[in-house]
């Protein structure tokens, strides 16, 4: 009985370790729409994919 509390409190204490290490894996992205020069783009077919998020009410998301 002692040995699965021991378990289970080094099992928290070792999930609580790693759930505050997130924040220092976790990459500084710029999510905000970049300013494109006008000109023509070439699509890479091999690299590229159009992907679309539909939020249906809140009942389903659609993505397509």
């Amino acid at each position: 009985m002692i040995s699965k509390i021991i378990k289970s409190v080094a099992t928290s204490i070792v999930l609580l370790c790693l759930s505050s290490c997130a924040a220092l894996i976790q990459p500084n992205l710029d999510t905000g729409i970049a300013s494109l020069r006008s000109g023509e783009y070439k699509v890479d077919p091999r690299h590229t994919t159009i992907l679309f998020k539909v939020n249906h009410l809140g009942f389903a998301k659609y993505v397509g």
